[in-house]
């Protein structure tokens, strides 16, 4: 793809994650590089983050950058995540001190459009990575002010940009998010991918109910409806495509 610069056509088939490793040792043999090809989820989230500095969020699911968002807040690690579509899009600097993702969108919106659907201009998302890669190093290098706690859009339909700090903002309440493997036996599971169309549940008090779907958008939103109607053990599982 034309916003992939890290492949070339030899790669097309291979793992993603090896090849970004391999190309990136390229550039710099000094630095040391591993890729694991594995889907990130809740569950494996805090393995992966051991022992480490800081975290970047390049996912495409809400399930995974909120599951991100949720393992460094109760860490304390600082999370840089980005999100692009068409020319626009937006960075920001969250946890270890600062509010997490949930206090930046404490909800997720009714509809959303991806890269296939609605198309990203490469340098669109050259400039959102490379202000990505710039709070990272301001974080890991204690610059001042520290992005952390802050956000930063930018349009490239416009040519307008905007920062705003979000220090003081709420956590927000919300569907808990977790791996299929931390489903329980006593959960009430409704898979949106098989049943689009899904009756309204009537949990028990101490029942948990999971939605599941593709990228966790729609299982949030039913997810929501049901917090709403007043029973608050609920999550949700993005599966992915």
């Amino acid at each position: 793809l034309h916003r992939q610069v890290l492949f070339r056509q030899r790669d097309l088939g291979a793992a993603k994650a090896e090849r970004a490793a391999r190309s990136l040792s390229r550039l710099n043999p000094e630095c040391h590089v591993t890729g694991h090809v594995a889907r990130l989820d809740p569950a494996n989230a805090p393995a992966f983050a051991e022992g480490v500095d800081l975290v970047i969020d390049a996912a495409d699911s809400f399930a995974v950058s909120y599951a991100l968002s949720d393992h460094c807040r109760a860490a304390g690690l600082p999370l840089i995540t980005a999100s692009v579509l068409g020319r626009a899009g937006y960075v920001a600097g969250v946890c270890a001190g600062a509010p997490s993702l949930r206090a930046l969108f404490p909800d997720l919106p009714m509809s959303a459009q991806t890269c296939a659907s609605g198309g990203v201009m490469g340098p669109a998302v050259a400039a959102i990575g490379a202000l990505q890669a710039q709070m990272a190093l301001s974080v890991l290098l204690g610059h001042a002010p520290s992005p952390l706690g802050q956000v930063m859009q930018l349009d490239l339909a416009t040519w307008r940009s905007s920062v705003f700090r979000f220090d003081g903002a709420p956590e927000a309440p919300g569907p808990a998010v977790i791996a299929p493997c931390q489903i329980a036996p006593d959960d009430h599971v409704i898979d949106l991918r098989l049943t689009p169309d899904y009756p309204a549940p009537r949990p028990a008090p101490e029942e948990r109910v999971v939605f599941a779907c593709n990228t966790g958008l729609r299982a949030w939103r039913a997810a929501r409806r049901v917090m709403e109607g007043g029973h608050a053990r609920v999550a949700v599982i993005g599966y992915g495509s």
